[in-house]
């Protein structure tokens, strides 16, 4: 199973995948071959946000963490091995779209928000 985030800006597009099935497979053998089709998308435009304040950066860190958790769906489940696979799914696809968006100021609040949720 792979996820992807779609970030655009204007007609830019960029393609962030994380390619989990194999662990899945080891750690959830409810996640099936069959589970290895198209990966998962999210388009997140942002096109509409200026980025150098800090509420754009605030309004697509926002839409990135509902679009990861949107394509992590999946691995939802009551099972710790399914919790894991979440969360791992989860970290790589938003920390894969805010590189893909390379922009120091959502790269910046991106590490902020990873430094306080280590602390809790």
């Amino acid at each position: 199973m792979k996820t992807t985030i779609k970030t655009q800006s204007n007609s830019i597009i960029s393609f962030i995948a994380a390619g989990l099935l194999a662990v899945a497979a080891v750690a959830a053998p409810g996640v099936h071959a069959a589970d290895q089709g198209d990966p998962l998308t999210k388009k997140v435009t942002y096109g509409d946000l200026d980025l150098n304040s800090t509420k754009g950066v605030e309004v697509l860190y926002a839409r990135l963490r509902g679009a990861a958790r949107d394509v992590c769906v999946p691995f939802e489940g009551r099972d710790l091995n399914y919790r894991i696979l979440w969360d791992k799914c989860y970290d790589h696809a938003l920390s894969a779209a805010v590189s893909a968006i390379n922009k120091p100021a959502v790269t910046a609040f991106h590490n902020q928000a990873v430094r306080q949720g280590a602390k809790s």
